[in-house]
């Protein structure tokens, strides 16, 4: 199943809302997300104007980028559950996207 560029559009807008209405957050920790966000902007950006990866490239893309974003939301488990259930969310949304 695929998913709707848009739709994952506004839940990338969605985390970055959330994360900037946080007033403590560990700074490398808010950069590891913003980075891992602008990566996902980027390939949804590309996906469109490029040819195609091999599906090896994609899906060992992915794969580092998910496992980044998990992480991630383990981090902000404690702290921020709602964010980090968010970033859950983005995962399962990536997982249908093919990105």
């Amino acid at each position: 199943m695929s998913t709707n560029p848009d739709q994952l559009k506004a839940t990338l807008d969605q985390l970055h809302h959330d994360l900037a209405q946080l007033d403590k957050v560990d700074p490398a920790l808010r950069q590891q997300l913003l980075q891992s966000l602008a990566e996902i902007q980027a390939a949804l950006q590309t996906s469109a104007k490029t040819l195609p990866q091999t599906p090896a490239a994609q899906t060992a893309k992915r794969d580092s980028l998910v496992k980044r974003l998990r992480e991630t939301a383990q981090r902000f488990e404690a702290s921020h559950p709602a964010l980090a259930d968010n970033i859950g969310g983005l995962i399962d949304t990536l997982g249908q996207s093919g990105i």
